[in-house]
């Protein structure tokens, strides 16, 4: 595999997934959905679980952004 692709791939994976956590991110999310949306045929269900986890935001930006800041 050649750098410039190994460079294409890790950019792909860094706009779809957070750096902190590794998981997917909100622009992943809504593409994910998007595609599902235009699946779901008249008369199908589609749903979406949402989990709310508590004080994630404030871990996220008392850890998160400065260990992102560092790499």
């Amino acid at each position: 595999m050649t750098e410039r692709k190994r460079s294409e791939e890790q950019i792909a994976h860094l706009a779809h997934y957070d750096a902190l956590t590794d998981l997917p991110n909100r622009v992943l999310f809504r593409d994910k959905l998007e595609q599902s949306l235009k699946r779901v045929g008249r008369g199908d269900c589609l749903a979406v679980l949402y989990l709310d986890l508590d004080q994630f935001k404030t871990i996220n930006d008392t850890l998160g952004h400065r260990s992102v800041m560092n790499c």
